[in-house]
């Protein structure tokens, strides 16, 4: 749960850097259309899955409505699985890509911010601090600090705010929808969070009784 106080200090570290709203706002709804895209290609897969396997069961859920209304809609015999494995291809193949490379360009200008950010950090050491340092040395610490911090902890921790947001959707639609398996869902993952932290604990404990022992 510690996770979820990332997102927050993530978008206040870049604001501080000299990030725009708008910028914040399109990294946010790239992320967020990106994940949307994923969850809906997930669903067509598993739907066409659902629908080719043997399973000798007849179509139900949304594909049984999509072919209902495509049969009213076309008033033939046509199959809508066409339909789904183009708009599968269009999500997968455009879609995602389109969005991928616009999230690309803006990590590359939040890089370059956060790059300029540090540079204006080391140029205002104090003197006795820079005695030890080089220009060359700088730049390297830029180089090396701002893509880590860009692509390690900023892009997981908003990918992370915007994945839970579509889980959560999910969650409320099938909550709707069949009440008491969401319950007995949530019921279990909340049970595997709490031992998994439980583990995580354990796992701490013995890396630093470890680490104390090697020192």
């Amino acid at each position: 749960f510690a996770l979820f106080d990332l997102p927050p200090r993530a978008l206040a570290f870049v604001r501080r850097c000299g990030a725009s709203t708008s910028s914040i706002v399109s990294m946010l709804t790239l992320l967020l259309a990106k994940a949307a895209i994923d969850t809906l290609c997930a669903l067509l897969v598993a739907i066409l899955l659902g629908t080719l396997l043997p399973t000798g069961r007849t179509p139900s859920g949304w594909y049984a409505q999509l072919e209902t209304q495509w049969a009213a809609f076309a008033d033939s015999g046509v199959s809508p699985l066409p339909l789904l494995v183009v708009a599968l291809v269009l999500g997968k193949g455009v879609l995602a890509p389109l969005l991928s490379a616009a999230r690309s360009r803006l990590i590359d200008a939040w890089t370059l911010m956060i790059s300029l950010s540090i540079f204006q950090h080391e140029l205002t050491r104090p003197v006795a601090q820079l005695s030890n340092t080089t220009a060359q040395g700088s730049n390297v610490a830029v180089n090396y600090m701002a893509p880590r911090i860009v692509i390690g902890t900023l892009l997981p921790s908003l990918e992370l705010l915007t994945e839970v947001l579509v889980v959560t959707l999910l969650l409320c639609v099938l909550l709707a929808l069949e009440p008491l398996a969401t319950a007995m869902l949530l019921g279990a993952l909340l049970l595997a969070a709490g031992v998994g932290g439980a583990l995580s604990l354990v796992v701490n404990d013995i890396r630093e009784t470890r680490r104390g022992e090697s020192q």
